[in-house]
């Protein structure tokens, strides 16, 4: 497998024509017509400062807390030069249920883009760079087509926040890594070199899942992307570590991973369809066992009436050994709806599984009072068998309300 994996990555990179892209072409355009900075004293206007402060409330049942308030300050910081950028993300949360306050750095990155260097330039005539753009430091990143269904997505999640009633960003965790981007007519690449394992963030299992052996040494995920027509077409090939434990015929354990995938989306009958399969291969590290899991999604979005959007799914896991929660299937449908004047915008997903018969309903609505006020309420309802997915967080289930205020 590494070897398909490298002769795989060979050939793409061997196939990449060093030709500015439409993509690029444009994004360069827009550089073009925006100012160009000569000093960071001189002109102010190249460095960017804002954030945000919020307050949650959450109302819990069962065996969580029956309420838990949080308080995050947000700071957000970007350099923009010609041919490099700096950013900075970091937040401060004050966690009223652990008494406690955390710090944590979102984003700390730096990022060349060869594709902005001005017509002449020594960059602009490198036949190599000028088509090639590099972020390095932490980051998130994300791929893929799936809404809240990961089939090539494999960077880490925070999965606590996604149940905790925050933002929906704090699902995709940062993580420290070296990002390539390559354009061309022909089509483009995408490079992730991760060199720490950078596990999920789980609800509950802390206890079990702490004493897991982890994962040494870096992760390396790919995607060949391509637009022809209407459609956008990719191609993912990765080497890496599984984000969560495993569950292998007799035991749970993170787990070595390698897969391949692929994914397609494009316009149809008024709507877009999207489709995307992938197929893993892992391997245990407590004992090296073995097995094959694979994945399927089908979606189609569409408008119901003005300002009414329906998105729905049916994905697909096959397991190539039996256990308790296989074979999952799951059928969801999201409905979006913006008012006229785009102050409200609610959204509901439902997620059902029909062979393991347990639900989830995650709903939120926002008001945006001003350029520098929302307000968001929102519910997180589970239910289902204690050994399915959704029953067994059944007890995380709650209802928060958000006020947030932009600086």
């Amino acid at each position: 497998m590494k070897r398909l994996i490298s002769l795989i990555a060979l050939l793409v990179l061997l196939g990449v024509a060093p030709v500015p892209s439409a993509f690029a072409t444009e994004q360069s355009a827009q550089w073009e017509q925006s100012e160009q900075w000569d000093d960071w004293a001189d002109d102010p206007s190249a460095l960017s400062i804002n954030g945000f402060a919020q307050f949650k409330a959450l109302v819990g049942r069962q065996d969580t807390s029956t309420s838990r308030n949080d308080a995050l300050l947000r700071f957000e910081s970007d350099y923009q030069a010609d041919l490099y950028q700096l950013s900075f993300k970091g937040d401060m949360r004050r966690s009223a249920h652990q008494d406690a306050v955390h710090n944590e750095i979102r984003e700390l990155a730096l990022t060349l883009d060869f594709t902005n260097a001005a017509p002449g330039s020594h960059w602009a005539d490198n036949a190599l760079l000028r088509n090639l753009s590099l972020r390095l430091g932490r980051q998130t990143v994300t791929w893929g087509l799936g809404d809240l269904l990961f089939v090539n997505d494999l960077f880490s999640k925070n999965w606590q926040a996604f149940f905790d009633g925050q933002d929906n960003q704090y699902l995709k965790q940062a993580s420290d890594g070296l990002k390539l981007s390559y354009f061309s007519q022909v089509l483009s690449l995408d490079v992730v070199y991760q060199p720490r394992f950078s596990p999920d963030t789980l609800v509950g299992h802390g206890a079990i899942v702490s004493q897991l052996p982890q994962p040494q040494g870096p992760s390396y995920q790919s995607r060949v992307y391509v637009s022809k027509g209407q459609g956008d077409y990719a191609f993912y090939v990765s080497d890496g570590w599984a984000t969560q434990p495993i569950r292998f015929n007799d035991h749970l354990s993170y787990a070595h991973q390698q897969s391949i995938g692929v994914s397609l989306i494009k316009p149809l009958a008024g709507g877009l369809f999207k489709v995307e399969w992938a197929n893993y291969w892992q391997q245990s590290l407590i004992n090296q066992q073995k097995q094959r899991h694979s994945r399927w999604l089908i979606g189609y979005e569409w408008e119901l009436a003005q300002r009414l959007m329906l998105a729905v799914q049916a994905y697909q896991e096959n397991d190539s050994r039996h256990f308790i929660g296989d074979d999952r299937q799951i059928l969801t449908a999201r409905f979006t709806h913006r008012s006229h004047d785009s102050l409200w915008s609610t959204q509901v997903m439902f997620m059902y599984s029909p062979n393991h018969h347990d639900r989830y309903i995650r709903a939120n609505t926002t008001y945006r009072h001003s350029d520098s006020i929302s307000v968001s309420f929102g519910a997180n309802l589970l239910s289902g068998q204690p050994t399915s997915f959704f029953g067994a967080l059944a007890a995380h289930e709650n209802i928060y309300t958000r006020l947030t205020y932009f600086y």
